[in-house]
């Protein structure tokens, strides 16, 4: 079965990597991916984005260049060409939608009010493309649903 494809805010990765307290969920969401339940996908502007929320949370250095690591190691990382004005009502969030859609991931992960509340046309965009933005609570629900789907199999009538 193909692993489900993530994108994340940044405050999601900042906060699973900064606090690493095992029972919350931005630490989970970081457990799940380094565990290989689901690809996260990154971009070289939201990298940007953690490493400066990261700095805010008062991180040192080699901690946050930890995280660059581990980020640009283990995660997929993707290169978006276009810069696209998506129609998020705040534009800083557009290389989210961007990146989602040029990867091809299911899920964008975030708890901004302003992913969360896309307007109509824009969620009718993504959902064409298979896209879903969830915030993180229920991530880890739709995770599970698309984990029970059974595998797509192909019935070959003269095969039996």
């Amino acid at each position: 079965m193909p692993r489900v494809r993530v994108v994340a805010d940044a405050m999601i990765l900042a906060a699973g990597f900064a606090f690493r307290n095992p029972g919350s969920a931005s630490s989970r969401f970081i457990q799940e991916w380094l565990d290989g339940e689901f690809e996260l996908r990154v971009s070289g502007k939201l990298v940007g984005e953690v490493v400066k929320t990261l700095d805010q949370l008062g991180l040192e250095r080699p901690d946050v260049q930890g995280v660059v690591d581990v980020l640009c190691f283990d995660a997929m990382a993707i290169v978006t060409l276009r810069h696209l004005r998506m129609g998020c009502s705040d534009p800083d969030d557009d290389h989210l939608l961007e990146a989602a859609v040029s990867s091809r991931a299911q899920f964008i992960v975030s708890e901004d009010r302003a992913l969360l509340n896309l307007r109509p046309h824009v969620l009718r965009y993504l959902r064409a493309r298979g896209v879903s933005v969830v915030p993180l609570g229920r991530f880890f629900d739709a995770l599970d649903a698309v984990r029970r789907q059974p595998p797509f199999s192909c019935l070959i009538p003269w095969a039996a």
